[in-house]
């Protein structure tokens, strides 16, 4: 994937989403790791594995998050964009 921004992760994200209803809270929190790492924004679940390593901010800014739901600082640090989906 060319490119390190989460425009550009976002145009191929469709591949990443999981339905949110076939995981449980349980299982999210399994992946919590940076070869494994799922976030839940908005109640839909992303595998965000392969995108850590095109953080503008690099993957440590992402890795508390990961195995959790992750709505709340999203919508804190990103207050002032909007998101295309």
């Amino acid at each position: 994937m060319d490119g390190k921004s989460l425009f550009k992760w976002s145009q191929a994200r469709v591949k990443y989403g999981i339905p949110p209803s076939t995981h449980s809270w349980q299982e999210v929190s399994l992946h919590s790791h940076i070869e494994n790492g799922w976030i839940v924004l908005e109640g839909k679940i992303f595998d965000i594995s392969e995108f850590l390593r095109f953080h503008p901010g690099g993957a440590d800014e992402l890795v508390p998050y990961l195995g959790k739901d992750a709505t709340k600082a999203f919508s804190t640090i990103l207050s002032g964009f909007t998101i295309i989906s």
